[in-house]
């Protein structure tokens, strides 16, 4: 089970609130199913063209320093919460289709910053990366892009700027908006996993030390 969880999005929703969100998971796991928790770091939707910040974090939209501690400290205290609930998901994922800059004052689609998005990224993983060790758990990351023909560059970006430590790579594809066709999805996703695998050996070392 896929659980959105929206910061605050009382002002237009009821739902992917944490209350919401602890439902989920308790009705989902009740079933026996999996979870994986996906923290869009947002009031609303986040896509590429709206990675929009949680309205109450505006105070430190221009301080990357102190964003990045909100999004550790939010991150971690909410898994803590879910963990003394017993409703720790398996999976975690760090934004949603987070393929342009995270966490902007406005909608529309953002030139990457790398230094800043792999401050604000490494955060969020490191967070999960904690709670896992507090709980002895082996609660897993997810990075999330929109559209195949994305993830490629995406990724090979992100290892470059130091984004390594995750364990899962999460793919939305949408026909509709997406250069690749419907046949040619699967010779899409093996380039990514072919160019993941070229990178696994460097990545896992430099997770490690960042462990």
């Amino acid at each position: 089970m896929r659980v959105r969880l929206w910061n605050d999005p009382s002002d237009w929703t009821a739902y992917s609130n944490i209350e919401d969100v602890e439902r989920t998971i308790t009705s989902s796991k009740e079933q026996g199913m999996d979870v994986m928790l996906d923290f869009h770091y947002s009031d609303t939707w986040a896509d590429p063209g709206n990675q929009v910040i949680p309205s109450a974090w505006l105070d430190v939209a221009d301080d990357t320093e102190a964003l990045g501690e909100r999004l550790y400290n939010y991150t971690y205290n909410t898994l803590s919460d879910l963990a003394a609930k017993e409703l720790l998901p398996k999976i975690v994922q760090i934004g949603n289709e987070i393929n342009s800059n995270i966490l902007n004052k406005e909608a529309g689609a953002v030139d990457i910053d790398w230094e800043r998005n792999t401050f604000l990224i490494n955060k969020g993983i490191q967070a999960v990366r904690d709670i896992s060790k507090e709980h002895n758990a082996r609660v897993q990351v997810m990075l999330h892009i929109a559209q195949p023909e994305n993830a490629l560059w995406w990724f090979e970006q992100a290892n470059d700027n130091g984004i390594v430590n995750y364990d899962w790579i999460g793919v939305s594809y949408y026909p509709k908006w997406s250069d690749v066709q419907v046949s040619d999805v699967s010779d899409a996703i093996t380039s990514v996993t072919t160019s993941a695998v070229a990178q696994g050996s460097h990545r896992k070392e430099r997770a490690s030390e960042e462990d």
